[in-house]
């Protein structure tokens, strides 16, 4: 109702075009669900006011979805959350960077968030896998998925957050296919064969652009989101 609000404010958007931005604003930054049992999803406050301020402004909304106020220390939080994923722990980045929580995977996925953790658990491997979750929680790329079990499951709560972290994971792409990505995301659920045979034609490109490392760095990053990748196919 609050967004819808805002929308009804600015006097030279027409009702189509609102209901457009809304539903805009709705997969790019809505989705947030602060405890197990909460019903509706919330949506992240300063990127709805950043996208508002921007359209009043300039009568279209930003180009870049993450307000470049907070866009540099979200970039890095996920790239240490990859920087820090371990094979061995109980979740996939999957999770973090598609949304993805099938059923049959409910109880890995299920975990509870501490309200307070101390950053030295961050670099202590007994404690980094758990950490890492709370990390990823307070930061927004991961939220409370609407159960009817009221089970803690946690999921990528919209398309921004979903961006974000492939960008991390996946530098090194080229721009089209990085695109194509994105686009991906923000439509609908990207379908996985899809998402990666887009990333694995990447893999080819930036091993003949940028050198067999390059392409070798972006395969291990695809097989972290999901699973074993053969490069040689």
């Amino acid at each position: 109702a609050d967004v819808s609000r805002g929308l009804s404010m600015i006097d030279k958007l027409t009702p189509d075009q609102r209901a457009q931005y809304l539903e805009q604003m709705r997969v790019q930054y809505d989705g947030y669900r602060f405890v197990r049992t909460q019903q509706e999803p919330l949506f992240n406050t300063q990127y709805v006011l950043y996208f508002l301020d921007h359209l009043d402004r300039k009568g279209v909304p930003p180009e870049e979805l993450v307000d470049p106020a907070v866009s540099g220390s979200t970039d890095n939080v996920a790239k240490f959350l990859i920087a820090n994923y371990k094979a061995s722990a109980p979740y996939t980045l999957k999770n973090f960077a598609l949304g993805y929580v099938m059923e049959e995977e409910m109880g890995t996925f299920e975990r509870n968030v501490a309200p307070a953790f101390c950053s030295a658990a961050l670099f202590h491997e007994g404690t980094v896998s758990e950490s890492l979750i709370s990390l990823a929680y307070f930061h927004g790329f991961l939220t409370y998925k609407h159960d009817k079990a009221q089970r803690s499951v946690l999921t990528s709560p919209n398309a921004v957050m979903q961006t974000v972290y492939v960008h991390a994971l996946f530098t090194g792409l080229p721009e089209q296919l990085m695109g194509q990505l994105e686009a991906m995301i923000r439509n609908s659920k990207p379908d996985l064969k899809e998402f990666q045979r887009i990333v694995l034609l990447g893999i080819e490109e930036a091993s003949k652009a940028a050198g067999k490392a390059t392409g070798d760095e972006l395969g291990r990053s695809l097989s972290k989101v999901l699973g074993s990748v053969d490069l040689d196919k």
